[in-house]
């Protein structure tokens, strides 16, 4: 039996695979950065743990997230992994990127990207990621990402630039106001997971220009920063995975074409790939 996780900013999906069966299902959220080793173990105790009805059968967990480039924050996460299953079974830490390198199956140089709350990239040759630009998270970086998305849309609501029609559809239905906002963001303790709440909206309203604009804003923002640098970029096949790439695979594809960028792939669900290993 072997535990698979791949944990994002918003959730963290798992599966299980046995000789006989395969199981998913999800969790919170899983991030060092963000999460103490009590919340961590709170959430293995409560949402994994009784996933599991024969941990003494439990060879292996694979655990791919963010934040784990860096050793402090693996030393933290396999410490929490051991309450899971027996004293026998081993705990491979690894990041998301990997997870989504590794999800492509491709044997061949190719450029990885996840858009999902956050943002990453790295270039993969179908066994090790190279090049890989540090993600530095929804303050100073994740351009493309979900919380990067919500970002601009809030700016615009709270500098008043949004038209009266728009700023009213989007204050009922998200329940929001400028102080509602200001609150989630400087004292909420996931802000980008926050921000990145605003993904459905934007989707849903992307009929409007404005809104359009700031969807193609976002997500051109991270071709310009990260893709376009790569050397010889036109030769490498390029993927994406995360949800946003997922919701805005036609906006994203034609920004490729604008850049004469090879035509995206699009990986669904990074967990079902890693189960099939």
């Amino acid at each position: 039996m072997i535990l698979f996780a791949d944990s994002g900013g918003t959730s963290c999906k798992w599966g299980l695979k046995t000789d006989n069966d395969i199981m998913t299902f999800n969790s919170v959220s899983i991030a060092p950065y963000f999460n103490s080793i009590q919340q961590i173990k709170k959430v293995l105790k409560h949402e994994v743990i009784p996933h599991i009805t024969h941990p003494q059968n439990l060879k292996k967990i694979f655990f791919f997230g963010t934040g784990l480039t860096y050793k402090e924050n693996r030393q933290k996460m396999r410490q929490c992994l051991k309450i899971i299953g027996s004293k026998n079974t081993k705990i491979e830490i690894k990041t998301d990127i990997e997870a989504s390198c590794i999800a492509t199956n491709s044997k061949q140089n190719c450029v990885v990207s996840i858009l999902g709350t956050g943002s990453n990239l790295s270039l993969w040759n179908g066994k090790k990621t190279f090049f890989n630009k540090p993600g530095l998270g929804y303050i100073l970086g994740d351009e493309g990402s979900g919380a990067y998305l919500g970002k601009i849309l809030c700016q615009q609501y709270l500098y008043q630039q949004l038209p009266l029609k728009i700023k009213q559809i989007f204050e009922k239905q998200c329940q929001v106001n400028p102080e509602i906002i200001l609150k989630n963001v400087y004292s909420n303790p996931s802000p980008n997971t926050y921000l990145a709440s605003f993904v459905p909206f934007l989707a849903s309203n992307r009929r409007f220009k404005i809104i359009k604009n700031v969807i193609h804003e976002g997500l051109e923002h991270f071709v310009i920063l990260h893709l376009k640098p790569i050397q010889h970029i036109e030769k490498y096949p390029i993927f994406f995975t995360g949800s946003i790439s997922i919701v805005f695979k036609k906006e994203l594809t034609s920004i490729l074409q604008k850049h004469k960028l090879n035509t995206p792939k699009f990986v669904d669900q990074v967990i079902d790939n890693l189960l099939k290993l």
